[in-house]
């Protein structure tokens, strides 16, 4: 055969056994390539069918004897050095070709193009290896189906690693919501191989979404804070509550996506969009939000079916948030009712107590009075001045016994909460000394409760008191009326009262602080951590059950060394 001849110029009794014709119109109609060559570096060609030039857009005249080009030159530069290495050993140990040899070809387009390598050992007369030949079939869409196949089994062990992990995390169980996103966001990130993943939740009123946490995979940072309103983008609201999931594989183009255009995707590069609805009992609450950025991408189904069960999660969180919330409430409405009855009973006690000791009281105060009058001797005069001081500290208990039993109802009108607190101004100075400063901040506004102002001097008196106590000598109390608002969803809505807004009047100490075991007997009656003789344990027992009676409630945050600050909630008349 000439060495310039394709194999379909050649005579074919130089590569199979016969004479038939039929052997030489099967080659030239074979599927593929048949070839014979060298395994030089150059992978140079001696003989080639025609069928090279469906495969790769060139002559096979270019490829014999290397005439235009190698066959190494069009073989992919991350494949042509293991292929030449491979078929150099096969035809210097003169061995056969492993089963399965495939690798890449670059076309004339530019384009890649995968094939399968079949090659047997040529020898001479003398039986020693001279060259290679045999066929070269493409396998290019079985290799990419192998391909999208690995990835899908890839991305499916992804996905369900990431499933498991939020599955058995604590976060979900204990409704830990804020926690359970953060950690989502971030194994979304490296589940999906998306840059950038955020959840979103809708306000009250079902007019914006609010960004509770965007994870970014480069730099690996999170940011919070941003809103978009259905006003500006009612598109994108209508799906969202219409299915279960946005898929916007264009999202510049997409007709649900568009409008983030300017405003979101291009000053963020992103391209694509899957967001998955956060349903529960039946409503879309929020949304678990996939960013594609760069690169533009197809969405897959299960992509789409990984997005949704990531949302499932995030809702069973949200469940279980509401429902250790509703337990809790039950839990501290059955022992604010058990506190209740005891503090009835206690009441009931210590009125009946008080009077009929206050009666004692007056006998005793009235006889050692007497005897004061009479007695000419100074020493016995100053011991009857000891039974009537005596008495009217007794008297002083005494009050405070028929003020905390006081449970019949209150005749309780609208006032402003800081024209009270300011007359009370005077009197809290002095009752705090020279050493301690009292400082008092109030709004401009009117803050109208639902009280007295003698009971509103109660409290405070005894709130400032309390303070005076746990500070030093050059201490410092600080007195604040404001306007604060809570709401079902807040972790620290306070015990037994509804979502709304409340007027707060609060006193901070700079003192010695709680202990948490003191903090939560604080507002027993009779508990004081004073010595003997020191304390009746009645004012802040006093100071809870007049908040309670106004509907409100009272709110303590403490630190050892740190200081103590009481909260007296009342709602607020609007």
């Amino acid at each position: 055969m000439n060495a310039n001849q394709t194999l379909d110029d050649a005579p074919v009794t130089s590569l199979v056994v016969g004479r038939e014709q039929s052997f030489e119109w099967i080659i030239r109609r074979m599927p593929g390539v048949v070839y014979r060559c060298s395994a030089d570096p150059q992978l140079t060609m001696h003989a080639l069918t025609h069928g090279v030039s469906d495969l790769l857009g060139y002559p096979a005249g270019d490829f014999i004897d290397n005439a235009v080009r190698s066959w190494a030159s069009v073989v992919h530069p991350e494949d042509r050095e293991p292929l030449i290495e491979l078929l150099g050993s096969m035809l210097e140990s003169g061995t056969a070709q492993p089963d399965q040899l495939e690798y890449r070809l670059i076309t004339a387009d530019g384009s890649e193009r995968w094939v399968q390598h079949k090659a047997w050992v040529v020898r001479d007369d003398q039986g020693v290896p001279v060259g290679l030949e045999g066929f070269i079939f493409e396998v290019t869409e079985h290799r990419l189906l192998q391909l999208a196949e690995a990835e899908r089994l890839g991305a499916f062990e992804r996905h369900q690693r990431a499933l498991v992990t939020l599955a058995t995390n604590p976060a979900v169980a204990e409704g830990r919501f804020e926690a359970l996103v953060a950690l989502t966001n971030e194994l979304v990130t490296e589940a999906a191989l998306v840059e950038r993943a955020g959840v979103w939740m809708f306000d009250e009123r079902r007019t914006k979404l609010e960004l509770v946490d965007l994870y970014l995979r480069t730099p690996e940072t999170h940011e919070c804070g941003a809103t978009i309103t259905a006003a500006d983008f009612p598109n994108y609201f209508a799906a969202l509550n219409s299915g279960r999931t946005v898929v916007a594989h264009d999202a510049v183009r997409d007709p649900h996506t568009l409008e983030f255009t300017e405003t979101y995707l291009l000053p963020n590069q992103i391209v694509g969009l899957l967001d998955a609805a956060i349903r529960v009992g039946g409503e879309v609450v929020g949304i678990i939000c996939l960013e594609q950025v760069g690169e533009p991408r197809i969405w897959q189904r299960h992509e789409i079916e990984f997005a949704g069960e990531i949302a499932d999660q995030l809702a069973l969180g949200l469940h279980n948030r509401a429902r250790l919330a509703a337990q809790a409430r039950e839990q501290l409405l059955q022992e604010q009712l058990l506190y209740s009855q005891k503090m009835d009973a206690l009441g009931r006690l210590a009125g009946g107590v008080a009077h009929d000791f206050n009666n004692l009281l007056m006998a005793i105060s009235g006889s050692a009075e007497l005897l004061e009058m009479r007695l000419e001797d100074a020493t016995l005069r100053s011991s009857a001045q000891d039974i009537i001081g005596a008495s009217k500290r007794a008297g002083e208990l005494t009050e405070q016994l028929r003020a905390f039993s006081r449970q019949q109802p209150l005749a309780l009108h609208n006032i402003d909460l800081c024209v009270a607190v300011r007359k009370l101004g005077r009197m809290l100075r002095r009752s705090l000394g020279r050493g301690v400063k009292l400082v008092v901040n109030l709004p401009d506004e009117p803050v109208i409760v639902n009280a007295t102002e003698g009971l509103i001097q109660q409290l405070l008196t005894n709130l400032v008191v309390n303070a005076r106590d746990a500070v030093r000598h050059d201490g410092r109390v600080e007195v604040e009326v404001e306007v604060v608002e809570f709401s079902e969803d807040v972790s620290d809505l306070p015990e037994s009262v509804p979502a709304g807004r409340y007027a707060s009047l609060s006193v901070e100490d700079d003192g010695v602080g709680m202990p948490p075991e003191i903090q939560a007997r604080v507002f027993e009656p009779f508990f004081t951590t004073k010595p003997a003789g020191e304390g009746t344990g009645l004012g802040l027992a006093t100071v809870y059950s007049i908040a309670r009676r106004c509907e409100g409630t009272v709110k303590l945050t403490s630190e050892v060394g740190e200081g103590s600050q009481f909260f007296v909630l009342l709602p607020l008349v609007d």
